[in-house]
Formats: structure tokens, sequence, C-alpha cells
């Protein structure tokens, strides 16, 4: 038995020790000889101290008692005669005291003082000065009444009685089989003694007895069970003379020696709890009480002394207690800090033993006046600090904080007072509780908050300094406000206060809870975590108010919303709330949640009196109702089950029932919890919906504070609240997705709604966590938590399993029970899951209900449980026994808790909800959609594997949207997503690569980092060749930066991970395998297609460069490829899986133009049998590959054999007559530069001199008359074009002499020319001429010299001013070839390096800056032909067109023309459809813009109008934009206008606005539709679209637009009234006479059509600029602008334009297309003239009555507003409020007055402010 004793601490959680049960301790007992005959004759052994015989059983009944008889003394004595009350309750009273037998009654005695009798008379002196104690006039009426109108038997204690000693306790018997039994001593009833003797007698001995003899061992319980005290074992017994059980020994074992954790108390006999106290805490009890009293005594009698002096000075004896103070023109005696702090303790002594009652009243009074004096000094003190403070003023300062804290100290000490004598009235002052408040006041506002919110750095740094002094004081001060503040919180909890104490206390708490803490140690005085507990005892206290006083609770939650804004909103300083189990979180946050489980748990914290109150009015009020309901005729039985469940008296009544009363009991206070939690959410999202996460308010960044602090305590056992506001918060947010909000409102729900199912995909996760760790063996409660947490993650269990009785919620409970309930925070927790569990009982009960088949009765013993425990808190503890709940099964336990509840089972529609946005018309609800589901996804990567959600699917579709920021964030999920499922890299890299030329930067980028990543991980070849292509298409982006990150990206994938076996010697296997499969992959992209192998050169060409980090190293990768692609090609099989040999060639090809320097020369030997065998056309890719690897090698290899370069030039001239023409020039060149190497060309001179003779010879044959000898001619032409553009036959002159004598001698090219120009002429077949037209522009390629011959200008010329494109196309490429020659030249001169100094600085000049005979040829062909060039260019989009743009770029590059002549060009080539035309025309126009911005000024208004016949005539679309997307064609233009200065935007935007306008008498409408009205809805469209950077541009555009249609509408308008709408005005009125509308009169007379197309193309082009004007101002949200509000700043203009969201252009598209339709029937241009002269002449801000609602309607849809004529207005209300007031006519048609009215439109040069008309009111176009 000792053993099991012994074993209490083991469990530390248990809030009380569990002892033996009877079947445990009774085989240890000597009553095992004995077999009773019932199992009542044996008392349960009781292993503690017999209970306490008090009459009352607790605090509560106690108080209720008191209340009850000092209600009946009042009445007693207030009342003449005895009413029915005292007689019922005096009659009752009289027939428990008559009773036979007469009942003994032991009162409680007052133990005996140590102290002397003469000592007690002195202290009772001190008590009362007169000496006068009796103890009669004590007794109320009512008791007196008793005592007189009773006759009973009764006795008093004598002094000799006192004096008597304790009975000694008997000796412990040994072990018997007798039964003890407890004594019995009837009462001895003496003689009948006057109630006045008794009085007197009694008086003479009321000090405190001394303490009460043990218990005997026999006693009763509380519950009136009879208990037996066990002694422990005599020293002589033995083993022996006890008996074996076998059978009990393998119960208990069986049972692991513990309780079932689910077994009632009943069940098993009570094991209790120890109710008294045992000897030694009553001896300490009785020792603080005295030690009190000794103190009070020194210190009463020193203030006697001092009072006795009349406060004049301190008597020596009392100078150890008091000192003297003035306080308010009154010396009063202060307590010294030793005594106080002394006096303090001694009373928290008595407090915590329980005996503040045995303190007479009287006492405490005088001790709260000694307090009262401390606290009155300290609120007397100035803690505010002055700037200009001395040393010796700090050094005040702090004796003045010291003494704060001994006020403090004080008023702390009174507070425990006031709270633990709450019933006494006396204690209660009103006055001493405002002098705390006004001292905490003090102290905080003055001190403390100052303190805090001061910082080293900014305008408090110099009172920074001074805190810092007196760092120690001001944390010794924030602690004593903290405990202060605690018992405050006490007190407030258990009496009932003055209204205005409370509302001071709400105001001192919230000031503390929103002063903002310093972000780090380094900034705080007093230290983080010291403030943080006084804002923790500060939120304590809201929440005792908040809980004691319920008319309170709207204004605190008010009070706290309404403060939330001086909240940080960076997280690290908002975040200072430590939690035990998770991260910390805001305090107010944990204050909300408080708040919220208050609201459903609060009615037990009330004060008792308040609570008293409540009661009495709730039974009143139930007495009503069922005096009301009792006229209803309601079945008997169920009034039976009513009343026996309101009375918990156990019936059999049916589930409705039970289920009702649980409504009744619970409900009530979840509906105040819910409430609550509605105010605080909706509060919170309102004010977010209207801010921004980068605006001036907070809220925005709140909520998602709020929300992540809510969702990081979701599950916690301690913060239950946090499901319910979850809960809330999504409701919110889905009925914001519902309601089709305003697209911010619905950003900022798919927002928060991915943050919360982040959240509950965390909280699965952690449940997961928490099973995985939870050792199943170890508990029941950790059995049937692991087996029940896959049911409920799968929700695959029904409602009763979630919420029985032995489930989650009721670990949960017991968990919480164990940590103890003195905390308001748990008692809060508690109370809130007992609610939170019926209301989910309710629920499940309703949904049963609606079901078929359920069983209900299955609900009746869980509702009828949970009613009593949301009666009684203590019920489940007393009810049942259960083992200790580990943490970790709590945390599972709460976890799951939330798991099964609302808001965590609506993470499937949250995900819907995402998923659904994502097909919305908006652009950034669809990117925001796509970022809450990336993180839902980084959550819970399981959503891909749902085959219930088309996510997949969804995200492809977003691919192509037409939003960029849309598909980019459909890229960036994506790539989320093959992070987490990488096996989906397969299905998805097409659809990127595909995406990867999109046509936004952005989107690029994305695509190759996600190809990358998707490279990486795949070692396939055919899934790395395909994205290594789209990769190599991004190297020639004409975005700089992507096609920087492709190059980058290429050189982490293809070189830098084979540089390190690169750099070995060592050829190994490993080596020769990776680099033969590297190859392999090289290879087969190059041969992808010509894209591919056309990007691959500037790839090497770039990585090889001296420019990159790792060119060297790259270099040794590139020798390494190139040896390994020959010996791929010498090895290669047509057998072989890998690619053929032309292929390796071919690839070699890229590295031979690249880095010729990368072969050596026994790599071309290797190849030289190749270029041997050109047989069939099946060896023509491999002799033109090693043809092109020659040619590019030879020039820079320093050593070869001559018998090898013979070799080849055999080969190389016997292969001539076979050679393509693409392959001649390449053979020429190589032929070239091995002559040159053996220096021998002359069998090259005879070869070339030959050709040359047979043309010669050829020029009289008649080409047209046969195809043989055209094609002889032909293949002449093809081979002089290649060898005498390559080779330079100056030096063998002679040869060419020989065969043309008459050749004067000058240069070869220029005989050449002679001899084959007579085939270009005009009579020779085409294909001649063509052939003819090549050759001679190849040679002038080499000889430029030859172009500025006369009759080779002229015969280009007529080939330009001709028809036939062939021919121009191939002068174009002559001329382009030409040009980028010269080009070359510069740059191949500008490769050596400036800072080389005199060693290149020769070869430098050479090659860029020396004159030479051919500078000037390409100046005086841009000048010659340019004109002819820009035609071809803007006349077409075919290869004509992009090589003249190639020509115009580079003559701007060169400089060879005024800029002005190619920049019209140019901006109108940006709008081209054709890619290469737009970029080539982009690139140079941003280059030249940056060279002469000034210049371009003046030529973009040419430069648009050219666009716009560009797009007209060759484009054949003269819209200005693009649709689905929306783009402008003059996008790129005014790109490079934001490279530049605003100020040239500006003029460019007016500009554009003034080329719009027209004059309507000069309107050209011959065409149809009218010219200027296409170019309108051109320049229109492009204003609409245009990508703004700044407000002010915007602003200006609007302000150009309005006036424009200001100005010239008014006439049009004017035309239309007179002659379209035939209006005419009466006579002027006489001077006093009406002006009335009537008056206007119709006219019959009809507009001719002429006319009438003039007025209507007019009306249409300004009813463009005026729709233009009202979507730019929706698009980029401009506010209207009213004269005196809202007023724009510079701050604002200088602001950069931001786009609202969920505005598109499509219904701007359709209105545009609207108006252009006028002009389609007579009936059309009448309406388009009626509304716009409608736009011109309705004031929309004068509203009157409208009895036609569809014409409101139909003004409303058209959107138009009024203009001003001076472009100014004033703000309007919505068309669609009602019809406008007509203005009248502007002038009169039957007489024109000298000194017309203004009553018709505003001047055009002044502004009005009354009725002026708005040209500032939007139009919703979406």
């Amino acid at each position: 038995m000792n053993g099991h004793l012994d074993g209490r601490s083991a469990h530390p959680n248990r809030s009380v020790p569990r002892f033996p049960t009877a079947d445990e301790a009774l085989q240890f007992t000597p009553f095992t000889s004995i077999v009773p005959f019932s199992s009542d004759v044996i008392p349960i052994p009781a292993a503690y101290p017999p209970p306490s015989s008090a009459v009352h059983l607790n605090d509560n009944d106690r108080k209720a008692g008191k209340a009850l008889l000092r209600s009946l003394n009042q009445e007693t004595s207030s009342s003449q005669s005895s009413s029915t009350q005292i007689q019922e309750h005096l009659n009752h009273l009289q027939k428990l005291l008559k009773h036979d037998p007469p009942p003994e009654y032991r009162f409680k005695r007052q133990p005996e003082s140590r102290k002397t009798l003469k000592d007690l008379e002195n202290k009772e002196k001190l008590l009362q000065p007169n000496g006068v104690h009796h103890i009669g006039s004590q007794l109320g009426a009512f008791t007196k009444m008793a005592i007189r109108t009773t006759k009973v038997p009764w006795r008093y204690p004598t002094p000799q009685s006192l004096e008597r000693k304790a009975p000694q306790q008997a000796p412990i018997p040994s072990p018997s089989p007798s039964i003890p039994t407890a004594p019995s001593a009837p009462a001895r009833p003496s003689a009948q003694i006057k109630e006045e003797d008794v009085i007197q007698q009694n008086a003479r001995y009321a000090a405190p007895a001394q303490l009460t003899p043990r218990a005997s061992p026999a006693a009763l319980t509380s519950s009136g069970v009879p208990a037996v005290i066990l002694p422990s074992l005599p020293a002589q017994s033995h083993l022996k003379e006890y008996e074996a059980f076998p059978e009990v020994d393998a119960q208990i074992e069986a049972t692991g020696g513990s309780l079932s954790k689910k077994r009632k108390r009943e069940e098993y006999e009570n094991d209790g709890r120890a109710v008294a106290f045992n000897v030694d805490q009553r001896e300490k009890a009785d020792t603080a009480v005295q030690t009190l009293f000794d103190e009070l005594e020194g210190v009463f009698e020193a203030e006697n002394a001092i009072q006795a002096n009349d406060f004049d000075e301190v008597p020596l004896a009392a100078g150890h207690y008091f000192s003297l103070e003035n306080i308010e023109e009154a010396t009063l005696p202060i307590l010294i800090p030793h005594e106080q702090y002394k006096l303090e303790s001694d009373l928290q002594r008595v407090l915590s033993a329980g005996r503040i009652h045995n303190v007479p009243v009287e006492m405490l009074v005088r001790v709260q006046k000694i307090f009262g004096n401390v606290i009155a000094l300290a609120n007397n003190t100035i803690l505010s600090i002055g700037s200009d403070w001395t040393d010796s003023d700090v050094e005040e300062w702090s004796q003045r904080i010291e003494s704060v804290q001994h006020g403090l100290q004080a008023s702390r000490a009174v507070l425990r007072v006031m709270a633990g004598c709450s019933e006494e009235k006396q204690l209660q002052s009103e006055g001493l509780v405002k002098n705390i408040l006004d001292l905490l006041r003090n102290c905080l506002e003055t001190c403390l908050i100052p303190v805090v919110e001061a910082r080293s750095a900014g305008s408090s740094s110099g009172s920074f300094a001074v805190y810092l002094k007196q760092r120690k004081a001001l944390t010794h001060l924030v602690r004593a406000s903290g405990r202060v503040l605690k018992a405050f919180g006490e007190y407030l909890s258990k009496v009932d206060v003055d209204e205005s104490a409370v509302t001071t206390v709400e105001a001192l708490t919230q000031d503390l809870i929103f002063a903002e803490n310093a972000p780090g140690e380094k900034d705080s005085i007093v230290g983080i975590k010291t403030f943080e507990d006084l804002r923790r005892a500060a939120m304590d206290v809201v929440a005792r108010v908040f809980a004691s006083y319920p008319v309170q609770r709207s204004v605190i939650i008010t009070d706290i919303l309404a403060s939330l804004g001086k909240l940080p909103v960076s997280r690290q300083n908002a975040r200072q709330f430590k939690m035990a189990e998770s991260k910390p979180i805001q305090l107010v946050s944990a204050l909300i949640m408080q708040l919220v489980q208050t609201s459903a748990s609060a009615s037990s914290t009330v004060p008792a009196k308040k609570k008293h109150r409540q009661d009495s009015e709730d039974e009143d009020e139930a007495a009503q109702l069922t005096d009301e309901e009792s006229e209803d005729e309601e079945p008997l039985q169920l009034q039976l089950q009513r009343a026996a469940i309101e009375k918990d008296v156990d019936i059999d009544v049916d589930v409705g029932t039970t289920i009702e009363a649980l409504r009744r009991a619970t409900h009530p206070n979840y509906e105040s919890a819910l409430a609550n939690t509605q105010t605080v959410v909706q509060y919170l999202v309102h004010r977010a919906m209207t801010a921004t996460k980068s605006g001036d308010q907070p809220y925005r960044n709140l909520l998602d504070i709020f929300t992540e602090d809510f969702l990081s305590v979701l599950g916690s056992p301690d913060w239950p609240a946090a499901d319910l506001l979850l809960q809330v918060l999504l409701q919110n947010l889905l009925t914001l997705m519902k309601r089709n909000s305003s697209v911010l409102a619905q950003n900022m729900a798919l927002d928060l709604m991915g943050l919360l199912g982040s959240g509950i995909f965390n909280l699965e996760d952690h449940i997961r966590s928490a099973q995985r760790g939870l050792d199943a063996s170890q508990s029941e409660v950790a059995s049937s938590l692991v087996h029940i947490t896959d049911d409920i993650l799968d929700e695959n269990v029904n409602d009763l399993d979630i919420f029985s009785f032995d489930g989650p919620f009721r670990v949960t409970l017991e968990y919480l029970q164990s940590k103890g309930l003195g905390d308001s925070q748990m008692r809060s927790a508690r109370g809130f899951q007992i609610i939170h569990w019926a209301e989910s009982i309710l629920a499940a009960y309703d949904r049963a209900k609606n079901s078929e088949g359920r069983n209900l009765d299955e609900f009746r013993p869980l509702a009828a449980n949970l009613r009593k425990m949301s009666r009684d808190p203590q019920w489940l503890e007393v009810e049942y026994a259960f083992e200790p709940v580990s943490t970790q099964s709590a945390r599972l336990a709460s976890a799951l808790r939330s798991r099964s509840l609302p808001f965590c089972r609506f993470s499937r529609h949250i995900m819907n909800t995402l998923l659904n946005s994502l097909t919305s018309d908006s652009a950034s609800l669809k990117n925001r959609g796509l970022k809450s589901v990336t993180q839902l996804l980084e959550s819970n990567p399981s959503i891909l594997d749902r085959k219930d959600l088309p996510v997949l699917q969804t995200f492809f579709r977003c691919l192509s949207d037409s939003s960029s920021l849309v598909r980019d964030s459909a890229l960036n999920l994506i790539g989320k997503c093959l992070s987490i499922k990488p096996t989906m890299d397969r299905n998805i890299y097409g659809r990127l690569i595909q995406r990867s030329g999109d046509n936004a930067a952005s989107v690029r980028k994305r695509c190759i980092k996600l190809l990358k990543e998707i490279y990486q991980r795949n070692e396939k070849q055919d899934m790395r060749s395909g994205i290594a292509e789209a990769l190599l298409q991004r190297m020639t982006d004409t975005e700089e930066s992507v096609s920087e990150l492709s190059r980058h990206t290429f050189e982490e994938l293809w070189f830098m991970p084979y540089i390190g076996l690169a750099s070995t010697q060592e050829l190994s296997a490993q080596k020769k395998v990776a680099f033969e499969n590297h190859v392999a992959l090289i290879v087969k992209t190059a041969n992808r297609g010509s894209a591919a192998s056309l990007a691959l050169e500037p790839l090497v060409k770039s990585l090889l460069s001296p420019n990159t980090k790792n060119s060297a190293a790259i270099f040794n990768v590139c020798k390494e490829i190139v040896a390994s692609m020959v010996d791929a090609v010498i090895e290669n099989n047509s057998s072989s899986a890998k690619p053929p040999s032309a292929s390796y060639l071919q690839t070699l090809t890229v590295f031979a133009k690249a880095r010729p320097k990368l072969f050596s020369a026994k790599q071309l030997e290797v190849l030289r049998p190749y270029i041997q065998n050109l047989q069939t056309n099946e060896d023509r890719p491999v002799f033109r590959a090693v043809l092109v690897i020659y040619r590019w090698v030879f020039p820079y290899l320093s050593t070869m054999q001559h018998d090898f370069l013979k070799a080849v030039h055999k080969a190389l001239l016997e292969s001539l007559p076979k050679l393509a023409k693409m392959d001649l020039e390449e053979a020429a060149l190589c032929l070239w530069t091995i002559d040159s190497v053996i220096k021998n060309t002359t069998k090259l001179a005879r070869m070339a001199s030959s050709v040359l003779q047979q043309l010669h010879n050829s020029r009289s044959d008649d080409l047209g008359s046969g195809q043989q000898v055209a094609q002889k001619v032909s293949r002449l032409l093809n081979i002089a074009g290649a060898f005498f553009r390559v080779c330079d036959f100056d030096e063998e002159k002679g040869l060419f002499k020989e065969r043309f004598p008459q050749w004067d001698g000058k240069s070869v090219a220029s005989l050449v020319i002679d001899v084959i120009r007579p085939f270009a002429a005009s009579q020779q077949p085409i294909a001649i001429r063509d052939l003819t037209l090549e050759t001679i522009c190849n040679i002038c390629r080499s000889w430029p010299k030859q172009y500025l011959r006369r009759d080779i200008s002229n015969m280009i010329e007529g080939i330009f001013r001709g028809q036939d494109e062939r021919l121009k196309l191939t002068v174009l490429v002559g001329i382009r070839n030409l040009f980028a020659e010269e080009e070359k030249r510069s740059e191949s001169g500008a490769e050596i390096a400036v800072g080389e100094g005199i060693v290149n600085g020769a070869e430098r000049l050479g090659k860029s800056l020396q004159a030479n005979e051919n500078d000037g040829v390409a100046t005086t062909i841009a000048q010659q032909f340019l004109q002819y060039i820009l035609r071809i260019a803007l006349a077409n989009q075919d290869d004509r067109a992009v090589t003249a743009a190639h020509v115009v770029a580079s003559v701007n590059r060169q400089g060879l023309v005024h800029p002005k002549e190619t920049g019209v060009t140019l901006i109108a080539l940006e709008t081209s459809p054709t890619n290469a035309i737009s970029t080539i025309a982009f690139q140079e126009h941003r280059a030249l813009n940056q060279k002469h911005e000034s210049v371009f000024d003046k030529e973009y208004m040419r430069a648009v109008y050219e666009a716009f016949v560009y797009q007209k005539d060759v484009v054949k679309d003269a819209r200005g934009a693009t649709p689905q997307p929306h783009s402008p064609k003059l996008r790129l233009t005014f790109e490079v206008l934001k490279l530049g200065n605003g100020k040239a935007r500006k003029k460019f935007l007016a500009n554009m606005v003034s080329r719009i306008n027209f004059d309507l008498s000069k309107l050209d409408i011959g065409s149809d539709p009218p010219l200027h009205l296409l170019f309108a809805r051109f320049s229109v469209e492009n204003l609409a679209f245009f990508d703004y950077s700044r407000v002010d541009e915007i602003l200006h555009l609007l302000d150009c637009m309005e006036k424009t249609v200001g100005t010239t509408g008014t006439g049009i308008a004017h035309a239309i009234e007179t002659e379209v709408q035939n209006v005419q005005m009466a006579p002027q009125p006489a001077e006093g006479e009406m002006y009335l509308q009537n008056d206007i009169a119709p006219i019959t007379n009809s507009v001719e059509d002429q006319r009438l197309r003039q007025l209507t193309a007019g009306s249409m082009i300004l009813s463009l600029i005026w729709e233009t004007r009202t979507f730019i101002r929706r698009l980029w949200g401009l506010q209207k602008q009213r004269e005196g509000k809202n007023k724009t700043t510079i701050k604002d203009l200088n602001k950069a334009a931001t786009k609202a969201q969920g505005v598109s252009g499509d219904r701007y598209w359709e209105k545009i297309s609207e108006i252009m339709s006028s002009l389609d029937s007579r009936e059309a241009m009448l309406q388009q003239c009626r509304s716009f002269a409608e736009l011109l002449s309705i004031d929309h801000e004068v509203k009157v009555a409208s009895d036609d609602e569809e014409a409101d309607l139909a003004k409303a849809a058209a959107g138009y507003e009024t203009p001003s004529d001076d472009g100014n207005s004033n703000g309007s209300a919505p068309p669609s409020t009602g019809k406008g007031r007509k203005r009248k006519s502007s002038v009169s048609l039957v007489t024109t007055p000298s000194k017309p009215k203004k009553r018709g439109r505003p001047s055009l040069d002044k502004r009005k402010s009354g009725t002026g008309v708005s040209l500032h009111e939007d139009v919703d176009w979406d």
C-alpha cells in the first residue's frame, strides 16, 4: 500500500493523486479473515486525513448563506412585524432544532492565541478605543429573534474547558478482525441560561483557540460516506499474518496497476480528495494569522502614537514604522518600505492560507487606510522627464520611481485584501479603487509607455539616454505594475465595481496592449519580455472584465477594433506574444481569441453578487415564461421529463427532450461567441477590402497577420476559438466570391483562401506527424487516437465517432483539466471547448434527423453528459477518473478535434473556388488564383493526384491566357507541380517549349528556367534535344536579358559539367563515354532545324570570347567535343544508333566557323577522304561540310603538309563541275587559301580566265533559243561569281591580257563586269539577268568601287524603277551584303582593344580607320538608292521587305544619311506583324532615339500617319490595336519614347490628339469610310492601350482630349441641333418675362445626305475621342477630380501609373466598332448625331424626376457624359440616376440680341462652377 502511495509523484500532471481502491487495499488488511454479510458493513478505507466537518461545503455555499442571513437581518430590523418570509425561515429553523433526539452541533472554535488574556485585552483596546467589545452587539436582528423564540438545550465552553488539554490520541491498534467505528458522544444538555449571560460569557473568551485535536480514525466524508483511516503497520507485524489472493493480484496486473480512464467513480469506491488541511497546514495557517496580529499590533501602536502627537512629529518608537509626508496640504503617516514589505508578506501568507476571515474587518479597514496613504503619496509623484534635466534632476527622478513602486506594492496588497474579503462591504472602498487606478494611469501614461516607445535613434533619443541610466528601476516598476494589474483582474472577477472604474481599466489596458514595443533588445529599455509580461497582464484584465461585466463586452470589442490601426504591420514587431507550443503571435490575436472563448464560457466567472442577481432575474424570467406557457396544453410526461433533466435526475428521457435541454443550456453561449466572432471578422474584412498591402492603411496586412496567427494555433488545446474565427473568416471570403464583389475584394479573398487552405493542409501534416510519433501501446488514449486518425483525415468516419464521449474532445478537456483551471485563459478554453462540442453534437443530430435510417437514441447519453458538463465545470472530473493525458496525446486529440470541425472540412470547397477563379475574365483574379493554388500545392502536393480536381488542365488553359501576368503565374505553378511530381516532365515539357516563344519577356525567362530544370532531371536524349533547340532559339531574342539568360543556361548545361573531364589528360572510358553521349546530344540538337544550327554558332562564339569568365576552360571542353565528333565521323556506320556522319560533320562546321583553332591538322587530314569522293547526291552533304571546315580552318593553321594541301587542291579542282552554286564559293575560298599557302595561284588564274573567255564568247549566243546554252552560261556565271569575288587576280593580269588584248589592264574586277554585264540586258531571259545581277553584286561586294561605275548605277536604278520584284530582291541582297562587309570591317578593327596602345594601334587603324579607295561607296549607294529601298520596305511584308529593312538599319548604323530620312520608315515598320521586320525596326529606332531624340520629335506625327497608311494598305488592317490580347500597334514606338524624356512623351501624346482634330468644313468624306475617320480610330485605339509610365502623362493626354471635344464639338453640336434636329429658338423674351424650354420649336426641313454624312463623320471622330478618354480613366483607375476636392498634387503626378484590376478592353472595343458603323445607313447617321448632341447638351449633374425608366437605363448603358467647352468640369453623378436637364440652344434663330445672355453652353475659355458638365465621369465598361 505504501508503494502505491509513493508512486503518486510519478505523474506530475495529475491534479490529484490516486489512492488505492478497496480491492487493492483489502489484501493488506486484517479484514480479509472476515466475510461480511453486506458491503455496507465495512467502511471503505481512506488513505487521507478526515475531511473538515464544516457546515458549508464550499465558499459559494458559505457566501450564499451569509447573504441570506444579512437579508433576513435587514428585513427584521426594518419591519415592525414579522413578514411571511421571516416567519417561514424561523419555522424551518425551529423544526431543525426541535428534533427528537436532538442533534449535536459542534461549532468551529477560533484557535487559541499564544498570548495571555492580558495581551488579548490590550489588543481589543487597540481595536476599540473605549474598551467595549460586546459580542452580543454583533448578532443580527434575525439571530436574536431565533434565540429568543427557540427553546433548545445547549451548552457553551467554560474557561476550564478552554484550558483543558486535547485528548490523547488512542494507541494504534494491532491488526485484528474487528471493525473500528466512530465514537459517538451524546450531547449533554445543561441548564437553561439567559441569553445575556451567554453573550457576556462568550465575549470574554473570543480569542483564537488552540488547534483542534486530530480527528478520530473513523470519520464522515463530505458526501456522507464512511471512511476508514488505515494506520501504519505495527513494528511486530509479519507477513504470515496476511492471506494471499492470487486472483486479485492477477486482476491488478491485468489492469496495469491503474484504473481505466473511462471507468465511472461510482463503479468503484470513492478515492476522494483530501478536502481538509492536515495538521502541518493548520499550524502554518495559525502561525501566519498570529504573525499578522503581532505585526499589526506594532503598526497600530505606532500609528496611535503619531496620532497622539497630532502628526507633528514621529515618536522614537514609531519611527521604526512610519515617516510623515505632506500630501495635498495634509500630513500623513507613511509606512516605511521595510515595514510595508513585511506587512504585505504577512497579509499574503494569511490570504494564501485562506484565513483572512479570521482577521477582524476593523483591522483590515485600518490596514487599508495605512496603505492608502502610501498610494496617495505615489499619486502625487510626477514621473515625466524634462528635456533640460541635469544629473541631479535625474537622480531625484529615480527616487520618485522608487516611491511609485512602493505605491504599486501597496495597491496590490489592498486589492488582494478586497478580493479576499469580497463579501465585506466595508472593505470595498470606491475611493481607494479610484486612487489605485489614478496611480496606474500616472505610472503608465507618463512613464512606462513613453519609456517603451523611446528609441535610441530619432526624436526620442535624448529621453532614451535618460531612461537607459535608470533601466533597473524602470524594470522593477514595470514588474510592479504588472502585479497590480493581475491583482486588479482578480479583484474585478470577484467584486462588482462601479462602471467608471471598469471604463478606466479598459482604457489603461488598451493603451498598454496597443503600445508599440521595441523591435529588438537594443532599443528596449526594460526588455522586450518584461514589457510583454506587462501587456499579457493587461490582456488578462481585459478578459476578466469581459467575462465579469457582460454589459461592457460590445464596448471592449469595439474599442479593440478601433485601435487596430495602431498595430505594427511588420511581422517581427507584431508577433511578440510567446507561445509554449507554437511560434509567437500577436498579443491582440491572443486577446481576441480569449474574448471569443470567454463569450462562450463567461457565465461561470461572473462575480458572486452579480451572478446571484442574474440568477434571481433568470428565475423570475423563467417563472414568468412558465406562467405564459402554462396556457398551452403540454403533455404532462414531457413536463416531468424536462423537470427531471433540469434537476439532473436519471430517468428514461427521450432523445428529443435531451437534445432540446442541451440546446437551451449551450446554444445561447455559442451564439454569443459567434456574434462576437462575426463582429471581429467582418470589421477586419471590411477594412481590408478597401486597403492594399502597400497602401497607407495597415488593415490589409493586419488581416494577413491575424489569419496567420489563428492558423498558427489551429489545433492547439489552449486556443480553440481559432477554429471559429477561421470558420467565420472563410464564410465571409466565400460570400465575397459569390457576390461578385470588386476585383480588389475578390483578390483579397483568393489570397486569404490560399493561406487558409495551406493552414488546413499544414494541420493535416501535423496530425500525420503526431500520429507517427505517438506510441499506441503507451495508453488507451494513445491507442484510440492513433486508430481514429486515418478515418478522420480520410473523412471516413461518422459524426458520433468523431464527437463521441470517449473521443478527441474529451481527451482535450481532460488535458486542460490536468493543467489546472486557475488561469482564466485555461478556464475560457475549457468552457469554449464544451460549448463547441455541444454545438457540434446539435448540428450532427439535426443532420441525422433529416436522414433516414439513423438511430437518434445514440445521441441521448452524449447530450445528457454534455449538458451536465456545461452546467458544472467539475462534473467530468468528479464523475470520471482518467489516466494522465500526455502532451503528445493532447496535441493530437486537439488537432483531430479541429480537423473534424466545419472550417477544416471546407478544404475541398476552397480548392474548387480557387480553380474556378482561373476561368475568370479578370487577369488579376486569374493571377491571384494561381498564386493561391501554388500555396496550396506547396502545402499538399497530393492535390495533383486527385481525379475530382482538374488541376493540370486548368493550368494549361491559363498558359494561353491573354494576360502575360496570368501566363507567368501559370508557369510558376507548373514549375511547382514539376518539382513536386517530376514524373510529369515528359507530359509538360512540350507545352513549355511552345510557350518559350511568348510575347512577354518574363514568360520566356520563366520557361527557360523551367526547361533547364527538366533538362537536368532527365537523361533522355529526345527531351534534352527538344529543350536545347528551344533554348537555342532564345539566343537571338530581341530582349537582351532573355538572350543572356539563354546563353548562361547553355553554359551551365553543355559546358560547365564537363570542365573537370576536359582538364584531365588521361583518356579514360568514363571520359570517352561522357563526351560521346554529349556530342550525340549536340549533333541531334543542331540538326533539328536551321534555326538551331544558326543559333549554335553565335552561342559558341560568345562562350569562347575573351569577355567570358570561363572561356579558357570552355575552350578545352570544345576541343574535346570536336575531337569526339571527328572520332564519331570515322567510327560511324549505318547500323549504329548514332546520328549519321553528315550530321556530325554539319555540326563540326559550326565549331569551325566559331573558333577555327579548335581543330588540329591531324583531324583535317582524317577528313580528306570525304572531299575526294563526290560521286552521288548523297555524298554532297558530307563533301559540303568538309569543304566548309577546310575553308574556315585552313587560314588559321600555322603548319600544314604541302602534300596534303596539294591533294585537297587537286580534289577540289576536279570536283568543280559537280559542285552546286552554294558550294562554289566555299570551294573558291578553300582553293584560294591553299594557293596562298603554297604560293601558287597560276592554276586558279588560268581556270578563271578560261571561264571568263567562255562567257565572252557566249555573249552573242541566243540564250532564249535553247536550254543547254542557258545552262552553260549559268554554270559559267556561278563559277565566275564565286572565284572573282574571292580571288584577287590582279597579280596575274598577264594571263587575262593574253585572252583579252583590248583590255586596258587596270582591274580584273572591271574586266569581269565588262564581260558579263551584257547578260543583264533587258532582252536576256529573266533567269540569266537575275544570275548576272547576283554575280555582279558578288564581285562588287569584294570590289565596292565597281558600284560607282555609271553603267552599274544606271542599271541598278533602272531595276528599282522597274516592276520586276525578283531583280529588286537580288539587288537588295547585294547591297545588304556590301553594307554588312563594311560594318564587319569596322567591327573587326574594334575587336582590338583600345587600351593595348601602340602595339596594335596601327593594326587597329588599318582595319577600321585608315582610308582606302572603297570609302564613300556605301554613302553614295545609300544616298542614291535609299528612296527606292524605303519604298520597297513599306510596300510588302515578304523577303524583299525584310532585306530592305536590314539595309535601312545598316544605313542608320553606319550613319550614311540623316536620321530623319529613315526614322519615319522605321516607326512604320515597327507596326509590322512580321516579327523579323518589327524587330529590326525597333532595335534601330531605339538606338537612333538614344542618340538623336530631339530630331525625332518633329517627325513622330508624320511617322504615325505613315504607320497608319502602312497598316491600311499593306497589312490590310486599319485598326490601331490588335484584339485578344489588346495591344497597340505603336507599342514599340511608345516603348522607345518611354526610354527618353518625359516631356517628349507628353508632346507626342498632345500632337497625336491634335493630329486627330479637324476642321469640319475641310473634312473629306469622299471615301467610304472617310480616311480621317479611319486615322482617328487608328490613333485613339493606340492611345487607349498604350502602357503609360506616369500619372501626369495620362492626365495631360486626358486634358488634351477633353479640350479637343469641347472646342471642336461645340460647333458640330450646334450644327446638328439646327440642321439635323431642326431646333428653332423663339424670340428673346422681354424683360421680366419667363424663358421657357417649350419655346424651342422644331422645323420640318430635312438635312441633305452629304451634309448629314459630314456631320456624322465629325461627331464620330469626337465620340471616338470621348470613349477613349473615358476608357483610359477607367483603365488606369483615375478618380474624379472636382474643384476644391481631391486636387492632384505634384507627388501624385510623379507617381507611376498603375492599371486598375479587372478592367479589360472588350467593352471599349465593342463601343468603338459600334460608333464606326454609324455611316451604314441614314437612320444610323441620325442616331449618331442625336447621341453626340445629347453628349454635349445634357447636364447630368442636375437631375429631375423621370417618367421614362427605359430611357434612363438606355442613357446609363450608353455611358455618355457632357463635356465642357474648356475641357474642365465638375464631378457629376452617374447617369443611371435619372434624366439630365437639357441645355438651351446656344443661339437664337429669330433675333440676335446685342448682348446675348449666357444661357447656352459655357464659354470656351472660362470655367464655370455651377452647372458645369463633368469631363471626369467614368463609365463602367466591365
